[in-house]
């Protein structure tokens, strides 16, 4: 359990056609490079695009969304991880939803009902 004052880093990997995002690790041994994420727009296309990615991921208030909202923390593994862009589309829909619930009790998402 995380109790205290936590220093969190989001790193990001870019160049001119690539962009990716990470949860900076504890030290070497604990970096996975499945948890190095590309970043997909809300129509779930990737951009790739560096200045795209700045825009969409970098700029206020995306990044403190990013690293205060879009963060799970993983007791087992005593670590703090980030959302896949799929998942923080996902969680900004349903928080959209949730200022705007209907009288119907329930929260509509594509698919189906939540």
């Amino acid at each position: 359990m995380y109790t205290g004052f936590f220093f969190l880093q989001v790193q990001f990997i870019l160049s001119q056609h690539s962009a990716h995002y990470l949860v900076r690790p504890k030290n070497e041994r604990s970096y996975n490079h499945d948890f190095v994420f590309g970043w997909r727009d809300e129509n779930g296309k990737d951009v790739t695009d560096m200045m795209a990615f700045i825009y969409e991921v970098m700029g206020i208030p995306a990044l403190h969304r990013l690293v205060t909202v879009n963060m799970i923390s993983n007791a087992a593994n005593d670590n703090l991880m980030v959302m896949r862009s799929y998942q923080i589309q996902a969680t900004r829909k349903i928080l959209d939803c949730m200022c705007e619930i209907n009288n119907n009790d329930f929260i509509e998402r594509e698919g189906g009902y939540v």
